[in-house]
């Protein structure tokens, strides 16, 4: 696990510092410069680079998320889609864990289409063998569905990469 987190920290880093404006705020209440957000499953926490093809889509999506004791959920995503040409950088403010799948919704805090930004986006991702994802959907603010109560998702086995679960 300590290669896969290094290997996202690897893809964040350069995609978040590239960012040519700053993020839009957000509501949510900050502890020690960390984005405290919305509930998930307590002591969950994925971390996952993965990039996969979902019909005529390449997608690329990396993650880092982790709920506290309390249930209290930080994280960062960043998604590309090749078919709309689009980049966007996902504050996450729910991860529900049920044995290996995990769901995650989030909000979107800057994209190169800015027209999305501050729309929900929402996904799920398989830690197995293989291991799977959908695609990114995005919804109006509070639109999307819950997180602890998560629907149904077409996933696909991922290509590259690796989606860890714990």
């Amino acid at each position: 696990m300590k290669h896969a987190t290094l290997l996202l920290a690897a893809v964040l880093a350069p995609a978040i510092a590239s960012c040519d404006r700053a993020p839009s705020p957000t509501a949510a209440r900050t502890a020690d410069e960390v984005t405290i957000l919305e509930t998930g499953t307590a002591n969950a926490s994925a971390v996952g680079v993965a990039r996969y093809v979902f019909g005529a889509t390449t997608a690329h999506l990396s993650f880092i998320v982790n709920n506290s004791s309390t249930s209290v959920t930080t994280g960062k995503a960043l998604y590309y889609s090749s078919a709309a040409d689009i980049v966007m950088d996902i504050n996450v403010t729910c991860l529900h864990k049920s044995g290996g799948t995990a769901t995650f919704l989030g909000t979107i805090n800057e994209s190169n289409d800015t027209s999305i930004e501050g729309k929900d986006a929402y996904w799920q991702v398989v830690d197995g063998s293989p291991d799977q994802a959908s695609i990114v959907s995005l919804a109006d603010p509070g639109q999307g569905p819950s997180c602890t109560t998560p629907g149904e998702f077409d996933l696909v086995n991922i290509a590259a990469g690796t989606i860890i679960i714990s």
